[in-house]
């Protein structure tokens, strides 16, 4: 099954540099949110992707999850993942901030199990505003395909992907397969 993702930046959308991890936008009016987050700046450039296999993917909502990454994480990762994936009440907050959710994503490439995570609209408080739906990809040149790169000014009509599905596992870590 093929996915798409969406991001904005000022490169040719190849992954030249070879990330170890990247971010991506999915489902439903992805493209629009793109533009609408991360579009301001009139050199950027609209990237569409697709995947190439199927990718199995963290579960960044799942409290038990993030409990699971915190007794596996150093103390420098434990305070990231507080810091950007806070459980309150039961409930997994998004607080995105780009140096912490590097260490997050760092820890996820390091244990080398995943493909990355996942993460659904999340809110940013108990009572706040909502996170945009998010993935992180390990190594996503990889595992993706570049379809299109557009200027913003004419950036393609929204594609329509699916959300994904979750996985049966063992392990304490819930994990979706895209």
């Amino acid at each position: 099954m093929t996915f798409y993702l969406y991001r904005a930046d000022t490169t040719n959308g190849t992954f030249s540099q070879d990330p170890k991890f990247s971010y991506f936008i999915h489902g439903d009016n992805a493209e629009h949110k793109v533009l609408d987050l991360y579009g301001i700046n009139s050199s950027r450039k609209v990237h569409v992707y697709r995947t190439i296999r199927p990718l199995k993917l963290i579960d960044m909502s799942d409290v038990d999850t993030i409990k699971y990454l915190l007794s596996e994480a150093t103390p420098e990762e434990r305070r990231a993942l507080e810091g950007s994936f806070p459980h309150k009440s039961n409930r997994v907050i998004r607080n995105s901030e780009t140096t912490r959710d590097a260490i997050v994503s760092g820890l996820i490439y390091r244990r080398g199990e995943y493909d990355g995570y996942q993460a659904p609209e999340m809110k940013k408080s108990l009572k706040g505003d909502v996170f945009h739906r998010e993935i992180m990809i390990c190594n996503p040149k990889d595992k993706l395909e570049l379809l299109e790169s557009k200027k913003i000014d004419t950036a393609p009509p929204p594609m329509k992907g699916k959300h994904g599905k979750k996985s049966a596992s063992h392990s304490p870590v819930r994990s979706i397969v895209f």
